[in-house]
């Protein structure tokens, strides 16, 4: 996850891996349900997760060509 993501609010790559590996979150029946494109770089991403055995929920994440490839931000609102 960590070599596709780039989580905005960590400084390092190093503590959104230490983050990353504590998570006690239990995600299920995670789905992409659409791929929206925006411009030739970038494109929108909205998925569905259900967590710790609630309802499920749909966010939607930008995904941006960048030099080392595709990267999904994490940590920035898609309005």
């Amino acid at each position: 996850m960590i070599k596709y993501a780039d989580d905005v609010r960590f400084p390092s790559k190093q503590d959104q891996k230490n983050e990353y590996e504590n998570i006690q979150d239990d995600i299920s029946e995670t789905s992409l349900e659409k791929l929206v494109k925006i411009t030739k770089t970038e494109y929108h991403a909205i998925i569905k997760y259900k967590q710790n055995n609630r309802d499920s929920t749909e966010i939607t994440l930008p995904v941006i060509k960048k030099d080392d490839g595709w990267k999904i931000i994490v940590g920035e609102d898609i309005k």
